[in-house]
């Protein structure tokens, strides 16, 4: 099997779940140390073309595989340096990331099938991870992978990302989960890994169900809600529901 290249295709996904949560409470961790240098932009209305578009920086992804919390890291920038076994990255945000890359790896540019060595310093870059400390399963050379929007299917769990906006870093919490609990300025969701989680919800929150605009309680326990909060402890600024 091939490293990260897809959630069905995990390598060693059983080695990693004890991992899994421990990688989530770093993650929570390194959020809050962000926090100082982000902007205050709004939230997007349409998230796709920000998490899976040219303004990406990088993304930690939990998924659930196999009934268990599964941890992705996926970078993305500007090769500096190519060896055999790793690459180098300038994300757009300034870091500098040296990542390994599995021997299996599939690396591809602008969807061709290419040996690592094959990158030149400057090609825009996307690299897939397991737990953020796994050697790299997946390396495509070009526009973000479009077979990536698995980060935002029914799998999801949460996610931060960090996306580059007016010229400054910007990161977005994504929780989703069943309805728990409504109140005005808040939502209570039950996440597919067992993690209960109270989220504020501005005042002038987007909330909507199936599509349409409601009242935040117009949301009915048991539905599947996806929240979307700016460093992952500002009230959230969208709440999208469906049944």
């Amino acid at each position: 099997m091939r490293g990260s290249r897809a959630p069905s295709t995990i390598r060693s996904v059983h080695q990693v779940r004890s991992k899994a949560l421990w990688v989530v409470a770093v993650l929570l961790a390194l959020n809050a140390v962000l926090m100082a240098s982000v902007s205050t932009a709004a939230v997007p209305r349409n998230l796709t073309p920000w998490v899976l578009g040219p303004k990406l920086v990088r993304m930690d992804v939990v998924v659930m595989e196999g009934g268990q919390p599964t941890v992705f890291r996926i970078d993305r920038g500007r090769v500096r340096l190519v060896r055999p076994g790793l690459v180098r990255l300038l994300e757009r945000d300034g870091t500098v990331v040296t990542i390994s890359v599995a021997p299996d790896a599939e690396v591809t540019l602008n969807g061709r099938a290419v040996a690592l060595t094959a990158l030149r310093r400057n090609t825009m870059v996307t690299t897939v991870r397991l737990n953020g400390d796994e050697p790299a399963g997946r390396v495509a050379a070009g526009a973000v992978p479009r077979n990536l929007a698995w980060v935002l299917g029914s799998k999801l769990v949460r996610m931060d990302v960090v996306v580059m906006d007016a010229g400054r870093p910007t990161v977005f919490r994504i929780d989703r989960g069943r309805v728990r609990l409504v109140r005005p300025g808040f939502v209570r969701l039950l996440e597919r890994d067992g993690t209960v989680v109270t989220i504020p919800v501005a005042p002038g929150a987007d909330v909507t169900r199936n599509g349409r605009a409601v009242a935040l309680t117009a949301l009915r326990r048991g539905m599947t809600a996806t929240t979307v909060r700016l460093n992952g402890e500002a009230p959230a600024e969208r709440v999208e529901a469906r049944r």
